[in-house]
């Protein structure tokens, strides 16, 4: 019985001492994100905190010169850089009770940012490097290049904050004109160096060709798989 009572203590103790130290991180984090002022959707080149100054959401920088630089700064101290040329979009998430969260922004070439409301409507048919969100910006769909260098490059978006690119898969171009099939299920693309995309104006072959030179095919449409 004493054994018992014991253990009971103990666990008592151990569980006030856990609701303490959670009360404790609770208002420390609170402390920490005490903010004057009302959040804001639109926001320059600078330094920025984001619990205490941006609202959530996804931002669309357009106004590009050269090179759109950023730095996160995460709830955890972690860091990451990015980089977009002509047009960049970038999720802003707050999570300081849903870690992982963002605390910190660094703007550097970006212009302005402008959290987005709506879709574009109707969506482009044409657009040129950058990133664009698949369903708002640009249809999914086949498109082709209107011309091409060395360096002509693009991936697909997996998520707007960028945390895991471990499993992004950067397509470089060399032969012919670029073309690409964006999927639905795609959440953005971005390409750089590749001209201006266009849906796919040319006519689609009644079957699969067996035989082709050099040049872009989309497998199972222009030539068959094998």
């Amino acid at each position: 019985m004493l054994r018992l009572t014991y253990k009971i203590a103990i666990s008592a103790v151990v569980a006030f001492g856990c609701v303490c130290l959670g009360i404790v991180w609770f208002a420390d984090r609170a402390d920490a994100l005490s903010c004057e002022g009302d959040l804001v959707s639109t926001f320059g080149d600078g330094a920025h905190g984001t619990s205490c100054t941006l609202n959530e959401g996804v931002y669309v920088a357009e106004d590009i010169e050269d090179v759109c630089r950023v730095t996160i700064t995460e709830l955890d101290g972690t860091t990451r850089s990015l980089a977009w040329v002509s047009r960049a979009v970038l999720e802003v998430d707050h999570g300081w009770l849903d870690f992982p969260g963002m605390t910190g922004i660094e703007s550097d070439g970006c212009g302005t940012w402008h959290r987005r409301e709506h879709a574009m409507v109707p969506r482009l048919r044409e657009f040129g490097s950058g990133a664009y969100e698949v369903g708002r910006d640009i249809a999914p769909g086949v498109y082709e290049s209107s011309a091409f260098s060395e360096r002509c490059f693009w991936f697909y978006v997996r998520d707007w904050t960028y945390r895991d690119t471990s499993a992004t898969e950067v397509i470089v171009w060399l032969v012919g004109r670029p073309v690409v099939e964006i999927p639905e299920d795609a959440v953005g693309f971005y390409s750089a160096r590749c001209g201006t995309w266009s849906t796919r104006s040319s006519e689609v072959p009644v079957a699969p060709a067996s035989r082709f030179a050099d040049g872009s095919y989309v497998a199972g449409v222009d030539i068959a798989p094998g």
